[in-house]
Protein backbone atom coordinates (compact mmCIF):
# COMPACT_ATOMS: atom_id res chain seq x y z
CA UNK A 1 0.00 0.00 0.00
CA UNK A 2 1.02 3.64 -0.36
CA UNK A 3 1.15 4.06 3.40
CA UNK A 4 3.95 1.49 3.52
CA UNK A 5 6.09 3.82 1.42
CA UNK A 6 5.47 2.25 -1.99
CA UNK A 7 3.81 5.34 -3.52
CA UNK A 8 3.22 9.02 -2.85
CA UNK A 9 0.33 9.75 -0.50
CA UNK A 10 -1.74 12.91 -0.90
CA UNK A 11 -4.08 14.59 1.56
CA UNK A 12 -7.46 16.09 0.73
CA UNK A 13 -10.45 17.41 2.61
CA UNK A 14 -14.17 16.70 2.46
CA UNK A 15 -17.19 18.02 4.31
CA UNK A 16 -20.43 16.49 5.48
CA UNK A 17 -23.62 18.31 6.38
CA UNK A 18 -26.21 16.92 8.76
CA UNK A 19 -29.97 17.25 8.28
CA UNK A 20 -29.82 20.06 10.89
CA UNK A 21 -27.28 21.99 8.78
CA UNK A 22 -24.19 21.21 10.85
CA UNK A 23 -20.96 20.81 8.90
CA UNK A 24 -18.12 18.46 9.77
CA UNK A 25 -14.66 18.61 8.17
CA UNK A 26 -12.49 15.56 7.53
CA UNK A 27 -9.12 14.81 5.94
CA UNK A 28 -8.41 11.82 3.75
CA UNK A 29 -5.20 10.27 2.48
CA UNK A 30 -5.23 8.98 -1.08
CA UNK A 31 -2.75 7.45 -3.50
CA UNK A 32 -2.56 6.23 -7.07
CA UNK A 33 -2.25 2.47 -7.46
CA UNK A 34 -0.03 1.83 -10.48
CA UNK A 35 -1.08 -1.82 -10.78
CA UNK A 36 -4.81 -1.09 -11.02
CA UNK A 37 -4.59 2.44 -12.45
CA UNK A 38 -7.04 3.69 -9.85
CA UNK A 39 -6.83 6.41 -7.20
CA UNK A 40 -7.56 4.85 -3.82
CA UNK A 41 -8.54 6.37 -0.46
CA UNK A 42 -6.08 5.04 2.10
CA UNK A 43 -7.44 6.53 5.34
CA UNK A 44 -10.06 8.99 6.60
CA UNK A 45 -9.44 11.17 9.65
CA UNK A 46 -11.64 11.78 12.60
CA UNK A 47 -13.66 15.03 12.55
CA UNK A 48 -11.40 18.07 12.71
CA UNK A 49 -11.69 20.23 15.80
CA UNK A 50 -12.09 23.76 14.40
CA UNK A 51 -13.33 26.75 16.41
CA UNK A 52 -16.87 27.83 15.54
CA UNK A 53 -17.77 31.52 15.80
CA UNK A 54 -21.19 32.35 17.24
CA UNK A 55 -23.95 32.94 14.69
CA UNK A 56 -24.56 36.59 13.83
CA UNK A 57 -28.23 37.59 13.35
CA UNK A 58 -29.26 38.09 9.69
CA UNK A 59 -26.10 36.33 8.44
CA UNK A 60 -27.97 33.54 6.69
CA UNK A 61 -26.37 30.99 9.04
CA UNK A 62 -28.69 29.27 11.50
CA UNK A 63 -26.17 27.12 13.36
CA UNK A 64 -22.46 27.65 14.16
CA UNK A 65 -20.30 26.07 11.47
CA UNK A 66 -16.80 25.76 10.06
CA UNK A 67 -15.75 25.03 6.49
CA UNK A 68 -12.13 24.08 5.80
CA UNK A 69 -10.95 25.59 2.53
CA UNK A 70 -7.16 25.36 2.56
CA UNK A 71 -4.11 23.54 3.90
CA UNK A 72 -0.46 24.57 3.71
CA UNK A 73 2.50 22.59 5.02
CA UNK A 74 5.01 24.52 7.12
CA UNK A 75 8.15 23.18 8.82
CA UNK A 76 6.40 22.70 12.18
CA UNK A 77 3.08 21.39 10.92
CA UNK A 78 0.11 22.43 8.80
CA UNK A 79 -1.87 25.64 8.51
CA UNK A 80 -5.60 24.96 8.21
CA UNK A 81 -7.54 27.87 6.67
CA UNK A 82 -11.29 27.94 7.21
CA UNK A 83 -14.38 30.07 7.46
CA UNK A 84 -16.34 30.17 10.67
CA UNK A 85 -20.10 30.81 10.72
CA UNK A 86 -19.96 33.07 7.63
CA UNK A 87 -18.39 35.81 9.72
CA UNK A 88 -14.71 35.10 10.28
CA UNK A 89 -11.76 33.76 8.33
CA UNK A 90 -9.42 31.73 10.53
CA UNK A 91 -6.09 29.94 10.34
CA UNK A 92 -5.21 27.20 12.80
CA UNK A 93 -1.61 25.99 13.19
CA UNK A 94 -1.60 22.23 13.73
CA UNK A 95 1.68 20.54 14.74
CA UNK A 96 2.60 17.47 12.67
CA UNK A 97 1.99 15.05 15.55
CA UNK A 98 -1.54 16.40 16.06
CA UNK A 99 -2.22 16.51 12.31
CA UNK A 100 -1.30 12.84 11.76
CA UNK A 101 -3.03 11.98 15.06
CA UNK A 102 -6.32 12.86 13.36
CA UNK A 103 -5.88 9.59 11.46
CA UNK A 104 -5.57 7.41 14.59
Amino acid sequence: SALDGDDAVYIGVFHTRSARGQYANFLFQFAFNEASGVWRIERVSQKLDLLEAPVRPASGVTTPMTFLSGMTAIPDGVLLAYGSSNREARVQVVPWAVFFGYFD
